[in-house]
């Protein structure tokens, strides 16, 4: 939990995969209510060294029409926006006795807080920032008797509410 948060809270799989060692891509999506994203990453290798980053933009809009089939009419949803960041970055690369990798990721969260559809909150707004940080060394595979790994992480959440208006009904 120290590491991965209350997100794992069965477990976690890890799965290391050998990237290439350069390559670069990027992609935007819309959708028809006005979502939309942007994302790119990178990975390229320098003095024995790889080295990756990778970064993304998403956004939802203010408002929303949807049908509410109880009253048989269609309605507007408001204070729903929301704009998101998330980053990673990374570097791995061979020491003189194994291997030493450092890892940084991040999101940010800015949004509205629309509350229960018969008790809206027009004004209110939420926000989330997370930022994570591992450093791991693994031994060489020389020594077959023992193989050592040894992980250092620190992980840092905010969250807030902020509610302007200040009744709920």
């Amino acid at each position: 939990a120290a590491r991965y948060g209350a997100d794992a809270l069965g477990s976690v799989v890890l799965f290391h995969t050998e990237p290439s060692q350069r390559g670069a891509a990027a992609s935007a999506t819309a959708g028809s209510t006005g979502n939309s994203r942007i994302a790119a990453s990178a990975v390229t290798s320098a003095g024995g060294w790889l080295v990756d980053a990778s970064a993304r933009h998403e956004q939802a809009p203010e408002s929303f029409r949807y049908r509410d089939d109880y009253r048989g009419e269609f309605r507007e949803r408001s204070n729903v926006g929301a704009r998101g960041f998330g980053g990673a970055a990374g570097a791995r690369g061979r020491t003189a006795n194994g291997t030493l990798a450092l890892r940084l990721w991040g999101t940010t969260l800015a949004a509205g807080s629309p509350g229960l559809s018969e008790q809206p909150t027009t004004a209110a707004t939420r926000g989330e920032d997370r930022l994570t940080a591992v450093l791991r060394w693994d031994g060489d595979e020389r020594d077959r008797a023992a193989i050592w790994s040894m992980d250092v992480s620190s992980r840092f959440e905010s969250q807030r509410y902020d509610n302007p208006i200040g009744y709920l009904g």
